[in-house]
């Protein structure tokens, strides 16, 4: 009961600060810029942010946090992530970057490239890894849009942990929930998103049969 009111507080606390956060940058919304955990050919657009935490279902100790950052427009095609791991009191920090070649905006005409370093210190849980990864939008057919608003797929190769060749899907439902899969590492996961509001998702994670919960915002500037 402790542990489950700890939680709690945290929730709150992070309500707020993301609140706060939203009216003093006036926001609208942001796109993602993850598969589930690995990179998908698509970043964080310029001027935006977003923050998204999560924590172990089984083990309210076990929580990672990211913060991912769009540089403003003198670097366009930038994004840096921070990444905070924390078990039992433990904590390992991770500093990422990953570079667009192409950009968002043509990615239902020709696939959108980057290429990026994860765990650029070495200081984080993996270890540092290099990949390139390009994601591409698949188009629907009228029946299908039905269902739902976008398909993505994801195709990269990346050093370390993130095993050699991965790949994932995105799509969007019509009614405003995102699911996420992925193949890395040899490893299955997948990721529920549910829209709050126009700016916060609940999410649901299975990492390597893992489950996790958590709440994610974003913003463009």
């Amino acid at each position: 009961m402790t542990e489950k009111f700890s939680v709690m507080q945290k929730c709150i606390k992070v309500g707020v600060a993301l609140g706060l956060i939203s009216v003093s940058l006036l926001p609208s919304l942001a796109h993602a810029d993850r598969n589930v955990i690995a990179p998908s050919g698509l970043i964080v657009p310029p001027n935006s942010i977003k923050l998204e935490g999560l924590a172990a279902m089984k083990d309210f100790a076990t929580n990672m946090e990211w913060v991912n950052i769009g540089m403003p427009q003198q670097v366009i095609g930038l994004e840096l992530e921070a990444q905070r791991f924390i078990t039992r009191g433990n904590q390992r920090n991770a500093l990422s970057a990953q570079y667009s070649l192409t950009g968002n905006a043509f990615a239902d005409l020709a696939p959108a490239f980057s290429v990026g370093v994860k765990d650029i210190l070495r200081s984080g849980l993996d270890g540092r890894s290099a990949y390139f990864v390009m994601t591409k939008t698949i188009r629907l057919s009228t029946s299908q849009e039905k269902i739902f608003k976008d398909f993505k797929v994801t195709l990269g190769y990346g050093t370390s942990h993130l095993g050699g060749p991965f790949g994932g899907i995105q799509t969007q439902l019509a009614f405003g929930a995102q699911l996420n899969a992925e193949i890395v590492a040899h490893h299955i996961n997948a990721s529920l998103a549910l829209p709050l509001s126009n700016h916060f998702n609940a999410k649901f994670y299975n990492l390597n049969r893992e489950m996790y919960y958590g709440l994610s915002f974003s913003l463009i500037k």
